[in-house]
């Protein structure tokens, strides 16, 4: 029996935080809410080079600026635009320059609300509209250079408070980008009214670039740079998979130095950084001990916060060792992390493989335990028990003083217990609640996946297409091992519990950010393991379900009549997991090329041959996971 435990929390494990002191806003957008400013004036915001004030800017074609008070969306302030309708009246505010990563996706958003907007007429020479560009700059000898741009653009009013986002990829290059919001109305006579507030750019979760290290042009393998004292080179002859791997040898003092790629982050993330060391003719001077991974966050200026976190270090003449930094959470201030394979003052080579970088998500909670719902008992009883409007009263006031401080913190509502049709959820859109949470903790014993869809229909509904859900309490396994209660055999648990969790996954289409269980052992709960601490089939089952995903993507369901199968991408390549509905099917799928090794339930493991790329199974009701699998 094999099998390797990382996690017991299943897909993106989360940190539970209800502590409002110290949460750390890492947006990189300067002034995000317009909250600061001094004299009159808002800072970092300008039109014309002038700075916003609150008695209004006019622009140089009939628009104005203003640093309001009136109405904002979250707090105190808000930006607000205005034109009193002409032939071509314009009012272009914009941030300063703000630091990215070229090349990896991004997310900008705000929120507006809006009258006066029309859309174009007939010939296209009149319109009302609100706009936000992102340019995107590069810099050649010391100038910035244009090398992008993204826009989000409406005509649409809105009496209350809307957000607008857009994704975009900034070319590789791109050093800086700068946000403008324009209002732009060619309609005589007909005045405009724009506000906007909390301006967000985020990075999405960023792959490592090249993790295999295969990939490269000359000595160079791409993604990666020399950085530091050290001698480099892109080995060929010496890898832990693959031909290839990175080489550092004879670091001296001072900085960490090796290969390094730099990669945006988020604020509301957790990261660790991993991968293999080979361990040559190494001779440490100073505190690192040999080859090591390091883990630097910088701010958007690209200057570091604080010290490297680095890895435990492989020392001289030692094999191919898996080594992982400590996981910290992205600390204030910072837009990117610079990591680092290689070694500081130690002579000596050490080779570095199938590198890995992995974001978690940092959760805030608002204190739930089951106290949404309407029936809750947790919500007192007879006269003191809060009612609906004073549950969703504190719930909104939670969101406020969480978001007062950290913006982009996903705050969830929760726990939801065993809500199918997703009544609380489309209360919590009525006031005063009004939609103020970011996802909904679930709590349902059966029907889960039906539960999970209902909601994020309700979501998508009020136009809410980024909320997530967020199950917990999952007992489908729950069985004890011996005695009358028993109601699942040792295997069955087992593979309730992985084809339940897989399909609920697969199911959501990514917005299920994470799977936790109900208890761990002992009477009433899930009975992972004995009484006396002996793992059951079901804790054997989920290591393993834990180790194959835990760098892994979902990238589709390819199922068939009577059979699952769903795809995943991991560090190393592609992955099928696939089982028959009911019974035994036998089944052709095209792989990628090669072998492809395939797993159970309980982690043993054969190596199959793919016939022309395609690879025959008799598939039972307990999942296999096939590895190195492509195809379509």
């Amino acid at each position: 029996m094999s099998h390797c435990m990382r996690s017991m929390t299943m897909l993106l494990p989360f940190c539970l935080v209800v502590a409002l002191a110290g949460a750390a806003f890492g947006n990189p957008v300067p002034n995000p809410g317009f909250e600061e400013g001094g004299d009159g004036k808002v800072a970092a915001w300008t039109l014309d080079a002038q700075p916003v004030t609150t008695a209004g800017v006019k622009s140089r074609s009939n628009g104005t600026a203003r640093w309001d008070s009136e109405s904002p969306h979250a707090r105190t302030r808000c930006l607000t635009l205005e034109s009193p309708g002409g032939e071509n009246d314009h009012a272009l505010v914009v941030s300063p320059e703000i630091g990215v990563v070229g090349g990896y996706a991004y997310e900008v958003s705000f929120y507006y609300q809006a009258a006066g907007l029309m859309p174009e007429n007939g010939d296209r020479s009149r319109y009302a509209a609100c706009i936000l560009d992102v340019f995107q700059h590069g810099r050649t000898a010391g100038r910035l250079q244009r090398l992008g741009n993204t826009r989000i653009l409406t005509y649409t009013n809105s009496e209350g408070w809307a957000r607008l986002s857009r994704r975009f990829t900034p070319p590789p290059g791109t050093q800086t980008v700068q946000i403008r919001f324009a209002l732009a109305n060619k309609y005589p006579n007909s005045p405009v009214k724009i506000r906007i507030d909390d301006v967000v750019l985020i990075p999405l979760d960023a792959d490592l670039p090249n993790p295999s290290l295969e990939t490269g042009q000359g000595e160079t393998p791409q993604g990666w740079s020399p950085v530091g004292g050290a001698m480099t080179a892109w080995a060929a002859g010496v890898a832990r998979s693959g031909k290839r791997s990175l080489a550092v040898s004879d670091a001296p003092a001072g900085t960490f130095s090796g290969w390094a790629t730099v990669v945006p982050v988020r604020p509301d993330r957790v990261y660790s950084l991993g991968g293999w060391i080979k361990g040559g003719d190494l001779a440490a001077h100073g505190p690192v001990g040999g080859g090591a991974l390091a883990l630097e966050f910088l701010d958007r200026d690209a200057q570091p916060l604080g010290s490297p976190v680095v890895s435990p270090a492989v020392g001289a003449k030692t094999d191919w060792t898996r080594v992982v930094t400590a996981v910290v959470r992205t600390p204030a201030g910072a837009a990117s992390a610079r990591l680092t394979a290689g070694l500081q003052f130690c002579t000596g080579t050490a080779w570095f493989d199938d590198m890995e970088f992995r974001p978690l998500a940092a959760a805030y909670g608002n204190h739930g335990v089951e106290q949404a719902n309407s029936a809750s008992p947790f919500r007192g009883g007879a006269q003191g028990r809060l009612s609906d409007e004073e549950y969703d009263t504190i719930l909104a006031g939670l969101h406020d003083g969480i978001k007062a401080v950290d913006r982009v913190a996903p705050v969830l509502v929760g726990n939801i217990a065993t809500d199918w049709e997703a009544k609380t959820v489309r209360r919590l859109y009525e006031k005063p609640a009004e939609g103020r949470f970011d996802g909904a903790i679930l709590n349902a014993y059966l029907g889960i996946l039906m539960t999970c869809r209902n909601n994020l229909k309700e979501f998508d509904a009020h136009g809410d297409r980024q909320k997530t859900v967020w199950q917990e309490e999952t007992a489908e396994q729950r069985s004890p091992d011996v005695g009358e209660a028993r109601r699942c055999g040792e295997g069955d648990g087992a593979k309730n519990m992985v084809r339940v969790w897989l399909s609920c996954v697969a199911g959501c289409g990514g917005r299920m950010k994470s799977f936790t269980q109900w208890g761990f052992a002992g009477s009433g709960d899930i009975f992972m393991v004995t009484e006396n601490l002996q793992p059951r089939p079901q804790f054997v089952a989920h290591a393993v379900m834990a180790d194959a995903l835990a760098d892994a993507r979902f990238a589709g369901d390819r199922s068939q009549e009577g059979v699952s199968i769903f795809q995943w991408r991991r560090g190393d390549g592609p992955l099928l997991v696939a089982w028959a509905n009911a019974g035994e099917r036998n089944v052709t799928l095209q792989v990628a090329p090669g072998d492809v090794m395939v797993m159970d339930l309980m982690g043993n493991r054969a190596a199959m041959k793919s016939n022309d790329g395609r690879v025959s199974l008799k598939l039972t009701t307990s999942p296999v996971y096939l590895f190195h699998a492509g195809g379509e």
